[in-house]
């Protein structure tokens, strides 16, 4: 089994923003029998899913949850250095989220910008490949003072 330790390092704040709507998974008859439904929310617990309006897209979202950052934890956007937008369902094709979100966050443009199209294990891979840049920006620093 594969490891990452992170020494010195942490998670200070996180922030979520989920559409309204909702449709519970025990309405999904249509798509497979009473039985099943109930076989798969037990074991793996969800027992709903977040619809967002068809003019909301992932950037929205995302926007949203990054203004509630800032806001509760008092970050200064001059000192974000990368963002990394880990989804399986981007605005476009092209262009990437990341650079969009960027844009209306009003983050520097000297901010790394980078999509990650992963779904359930893209939380640890954003962590990992946040993490190379870091090493890797903290050694250009070092190498060029």
């Amino acid at each position: 089994m594969a490891e990452i330790i992170y020494y010195g390092e942490g998670i200070t704040g996180v922030s979520a923003c989920v559409p309204k709507k909702t449709l519970s998974n025990y309405d999904m008859e249509h798509f497979m029998s009473k039985e099943e439904i109930v076989k798969t929310v037990d074991s793996i617990g969800i027992n709903e899913k977040r619809f967002a309006e068809d003019s909301v897209c992932a950037s929205d979202l995302c926007f949203r949850a990054a203004e509630k950052l800032f806001e509760d934890n008092k970050i200064d956007r001059k000192s974000i250095d990368m963002l990394l937008f880990i989804s399986q369902t981007s605005d476009y094709k092209i262009p990437g989220t990341a650079p969009i979100l960027q844009d209306k966050l009003k983050l520097s443009n000297n901010t790394d910008c980078l999509d990650l199209s992963i779904g359930c294990s893209g939380y640890i891979y954003g962590l990992s490949t946040e993490r190379r840049f870091s090493v890797k920006r903290l050694n250009n620093q070092s190498v060029s003072e």
